[in-house]
């Protein structure tokens, strides 16, 4: 019997990789039986065989910036909500959810903040969604030149889920108080003074 052919090699690549945000894993959980279509890519950070826009690392930086600075740049932030509210009109349109859940959500919608945009890092076991991965069209993917892959139904126990803002947060609290037990303050605030 032939081995069937997967748009993926579970054994040359034992692992994808993609960024969401936690607005939008919480809408799949919620209103979508905790199915996620994804957008896939072979490792985290390839620049030389991934476009910027389809880069998880590049992605989740802009994610983490956005949300920081708060500054009203939130390009990131706003492609995010615009593909939200495409999948609730298609789930909609395919009868998948109700009128009063896409009114839910986009009531959800409305009320959100830049914090629910922090990033999720997901890191695919291939093995258990290799025969569901659909390699992208060149004419659709971010560059001709390279592969692009996405899944539509993918669920809890085929992923690792990743909390990148936790783990920024985190890191910031560290920070924070290796500056104070340093006696080491962000600025000097008497120097500042004086001027």
């Amino acid at each position: 019997m032939a081995k069937p052919k997967y748009a993926i090699d579970p054994k040359k690549h034992p692992f994808l990789f993609s960024v969401g945000t936690r607005c939008a894993y919480n809408i799949d959980n919620d209103f979508y039986k905790g199915k996620h279509f994804m957008w896939l890519a072979l490792s985290f950070d390839d620049l030389d065989h991934q476009a910027e826009s389809s880069n998880p690392l590049t992605k989740a930086e802009n994610f983490i910036k956005e949300v920081v600075s708060e500054d009203g740049d939130c390009d990131s932030i706003y492609q995010n909500i615009a593909g939200i509210v495409k999948g609730v009109k298609a789930k909609h349109s395919a009868n998948d959810i109700t009128d009063e859940e896409r009114d839910t959500i986009f009531n959800r919608l409305a009320d959100i903040t830049t914090a629910d945009f922090l990033p999720y890092l997901y890191i695919v076991d291939t093995r258990k969604v290799a025969s569901r991965i659909i390699e992208v069209p060149p004419d659709q993917a971010a560059r001709r030149t390279m592969s692009e892959y996405k899944i539509f139904d993918l669920v809890e126990g085929e992923f690792e889920l990743v909390d990148l803002g936790a783990a920024v947060n985190a890191a910031k609290r560290v920070r924070r108080r290796r500056l104070i037990e340093n006696g080491k303050n962000k600025f000097d605030i008497k120097k500042i003074c004086a001027k």
